[in-house]
């Protein structure tokens, strides 16, 4: 059974602590539309104060609240002396340009002036000038605060509700279900719970309202991500609800249905304050997903997170490891135009292999590709997709695999 309710009051919050009144035992409040109380004011002019205040209250809506009358301006008689050619100039001179709700009563001339002859000699009129200055009054009111809302006895939408308020971050509803016993583990038809739905859309306050209420953090949705990944994946993300997640049992490693992981999610998404919490927690820097053999490297790199990159490289990451695409975190990042990321790449192989690296770098792709061709060690490399690139590209020869091994062997021979 589906019930509207509309309620008023003078405040917002009275008007909610009516509607909780209002709802019966075993109904959900599954929507609300709430409007805020709004100070107003009318200013209005009358001859008298009480015809003034009969005249705005009438202006006023019926239901407005909190009502203040305030008299501004009493009623005024003033008469001004002044001199003016005709009673028009009078008229204008003796009213202020600012004046507000006034009335000329009368304009009498006490005193003729002259006309001068040929221009010369004249002199204008004495007037008096009587003027009225209506009451002004004010009404101080306030519209009344509003809700519209709906209430159902269906569990099956209030649940459904519960997850569309989590998910759009109306953390005030979410409160009430949970009060009024919703399922807090229920999940949509991906298999998300208000949890997963929250963390991902960046609505920290209700994932750790969801966490206070005891939602299970390690459950799954349909592609087998949980809510530690998707919050590392936020756009927004919160490190302190990763934190919390983290010192609530989360499993760092866990892996989604294509073994993605949340530190891959914080790498992809250039989160360098999650990348290293996770790291710091045990979290698996070489893993690889099973889509394309990325790993936390290769995504940092492709997104142009240079920061990322060099922490990765400083804790072991492997630029060696190459996607089923035949790309390392060099290739992709200079592909995607990343050139700081491919000289951060190159600067590591360079102290990593060390004298390998200088070796190649002193006899090139020649010297390489004769020894390619006359040994049968490098046979054993024929095998690897990226044997063919490191002969024309010596000079990244170091972030692909067999590279150390075949610098090594030339090493050897030169000595």
């Amino acid at each position: 059974m589906e019930r509207n309710l509309k309620l008023k009051a003078d405040t917002l919050s009275k008007a909610e602590e009516e509607l909780h009144k209002k709802i019966p035992s075993g109904f959900f409040l599954v929507a609300s539309e709430q409007k805020e109380s709004v100070r107003l004011s009318r200013r209005v002019s009358a001859d008298t104060i009480d015809e003034a205040f009969e005249k705005a209250r009438k202006e006023i809506p019926g239901n407005a609240v909190n009502v203040k009358e305030n008299v501004v301006r009493k009623p005024t008689r003033e008469i001004k002396n002044l001199r003016a050619f005709d009673e028009a100039e009078a008229g204008r001179v003796a009213v202020d340009k600012s004046a507000e709700a006034f009335r000329i009563v009368r304009v009498d001339i006490s005193e003729k002036g002259s006309r001068g002859f040929l221009g010369f000699g004249k002199k204008p009129n004495l007037y008096s000038v009587e003027l009225f200055q209506q009451a002004i009054v004010e009404v101080d009111y306030s519209t009344p605060a509003e809700i519209s809302a709906e209430i159902t006895d269906n569990v099956d939408r209030a649940n459904n509700e519960f997850l569309v308020h989590s998910e759009e971050g109306s953390h005030q509803l979410v409160k009430i279900l949970l009060k009024q016993g919703v399922d807090i583990n229920a999940c949509n038809s991906n298999g998300a719970t208000a949890l997963i739905l929250s963390a991902f859309n960046g609505h920290s306050q209700i994932s750790n309202l969801l966490i206070d209420n005891g939602i299970d953090i390690h459950k799954k949705d349909n592609g087998g991500f949980n809510s530690l990944m998707v919050a590392c994946e936020c756009a927004t993300a919160d490190i302190e609800l990763v934190k919390r997640l983290i010192d609530s049992g989360a499993d760092v490693n866990a892996t989604s249905g294509r073994k993605s992981t949340a530190l891959m999610a914080a790498a992809k998404t250039g989160h360098p304050d999650i990348v290293e919490l996770l790291v710091s927690e045990g979290a698996d820097i070489n893993a690889r997903n099973a889509d394309h053999n990325i790993t936390p490297l290769i995504w940092a790199a492709n997104g142009g997170h240079s920061s990322i990159v060099e922490f990765l490289l400083e804790k072991g990451a492997d630029p060696a490891i190459v996607t089923n695409n035949n790309y390392t975190a060099a290739s992709i990042a200079k592909e995607n135009g990343y050139y700081s990321i491919v000289e951060i790449l190159n600067r590591y192989q360079e102290g990593k292999m060390g004298k390998y690296w200088a070796y190649l770098h002193k006899y090139g792709k020649v010297q390489v590709k004769e020894w390619y061709q006359g040994n049968t060690f490098i046979s054993e490399a024929r095998t690897s997709p990226n044997v063919k690139r490191f002969l024309e590209e010596p000079f990244e020869a170091a972030s692909f695999e067999k590279a150390e091994d075949i610098a090594a062997k030339l090493l050897d021979k030169e000595n």
